[in-house]
């Protein structure tokens, strides 16, 4: 199962990051699924607990023939320790189940992220800062020489994480 660590992401390793965001998400996807169908278990189990304690609740109010409301009812069954205790399973699990969707969603959020940073990656907004001099010509003339070889290497780069988003895309798509 993700956790948030994994949403962390290495701007060195882009390509690494695509390749397994594909992956993370149906992990996310799968155990917010999870979370939700035992949440919805847990609110079952409530509802089975209130009507088998309201249940005896009326059979001892009969055997000993007292008449009891419906009202006196549903009020001792919020009091009785199998109440609480499917309560507590209950609200242990809405916040498991909000958690995990919280999860998902930020990888959403992640898979938006990768898009945009590879997109600077390519732009060679990373690489841009990284080339400086004191004389202002040999600047110039180191920045231009940098630049005419990293422009061949973000391309090469740039395709390569073309390749494997639309490799990724169609793994998505099957």
């Amino acid at each position: 199962m993700p956790t948030p660590d994994d949403l962390k992401i290495d701007k060195d390793s882009l390509d690494e990051a695509l390749m397994r965001q594909p992956e993370l998400l149906y992990e996310a996807g799968e155990a917010s699924a999870l979370a939700v169908s035992l949440r919805d278990q847990a609110s079952d189990n409530v509802k089975r607990v209130d009507a088998e304690v309201a249940l005896d609740i009326r059979d001892n109010a009969a055997k000993s023939g007292d008449k009891i409301t419906e009202a006196a009812v549903a009020a001792e069954v919020l009091t009785t320790k199998e109440h609480k205790k499917a309560i507590e399973d209950l609200n242990a699990a809405k916040l498991s189940a909000d958690k995990a969707g919280a999860l998902r969603e930020a990888f959403h959020a992640r898979s938006q992220m990768l898009r945009s940073l590879v997109e600077l990656y390519v732009a060679g907004y990373f690489s841009s800062r990284s080339v400086s001099s004191s004389n202002p010509k040999v600047g110039e003339v180191q920045v231009n020489t940098t630049r005419a070889k990293l422009s061949g290497k973000r391309e090469e780069i740039a395709s390569r994480v073309r390749e494997r988003v639309a490799r990724t895309r169609l793994t998505d798509a099957s």
